[in-house]
């Protein structure tokens, strides 16, 4: 396995400081009881990062940064079952801070890949940088284990996630689809943008986390 490149290294320490994206102070210890581990130290406390057996810490900072965005939310035991299904193809990390969680992503693995596929972060990650520390920490493991490609997969332009990927130095792609349309004549717009469901999302936001996660899986099974 090789490490990052210390050029790589250099510059996203130096693309951080220039943007004030990361307000985090971080380094890497080798010699600990689980191997090398990056720690970050922020006005907040410790930042820590970890790999998780099972989809709880995912699931309570991935269900509530869909509902800020005003999206439903999948089941839990539908993450649990990619897991189980996956196995070692796929992982959770977890960013906490004074043992909170507050970034998680699910990614996959595939040939010399690996795809952040599922990830979120609280309102605290944005005091603390976590969703940045996450998915670096997520880029310089993988190096390190031999992949390659780091899909960061696909964005709509003109939302925040757009924005977030290609602030962080990736070219965007077009992605190409072909669809068969049945009683129309007209591609359907289910997605954050169209007008329609702007009510819809404005109550969602509103809603306890309890009530958005218990009525979300019944809801995005009739999406798409």
């Amino acid at each position: 396995m090789s490490p990052v490149p210390s050029s790589l290294d250099e510059r996203f320490r130096s693309a951080a400081v220039a943007s004030g994206l990361l307000d985090v102070a971080f380094d890497i210890f080798e010699d600990t009881p689980v191997g090398p581990l990056l720690v970050g130290i922020t006005d907040h406390g410790v930042c820590r990062i970890t790999f998780d057996p099972d989809p709880e810490r995912f699931f309570r900072v991935y269900s509530e940064s869909v509902r800020d965005l005003g999206t439903p939310v999948f089941a839990k035991s539908y993450f649990r079952t990619l897991m189980a299904e996956f196995g070692p193809s796929c992982s959770v990390l977890t960013i906490t801070a004074a043992d909170r969680p507050v970034s998680s992503v699910l990614s996959f693995y595939f040939r010399d890949e690996v795809l952040p596929y599922y990830g979120g972060g609280t309102a605290e990650a944005r005091e603390l940088a976590g969703n940045d520390f996450m998915y670096w920490e997520l880029m310089r493991r993988s190096c390190e284990a031999g992949y390659r490609i780091f899909d960061f997969g696909r964005s709509k332009r003109g939302t925040g996630a757009f924005a977030f990927k290609e602030h962080w130095g990736f070219a965007p792609e077009p992605l190409y689809h072909e669809y068969v349309l049945r009683r129309t004549d007209r591609m359907p717009e289910v997605n954050p943008l169209n007008p329609k469901y702007r009510l819809f999302i404005a109550l969602w936001r509103r809603l306890p986390l309890a009530v958005a996660n218990r009525l979300g899986p019944l809801i995005v099974r009739n999406l798409g």
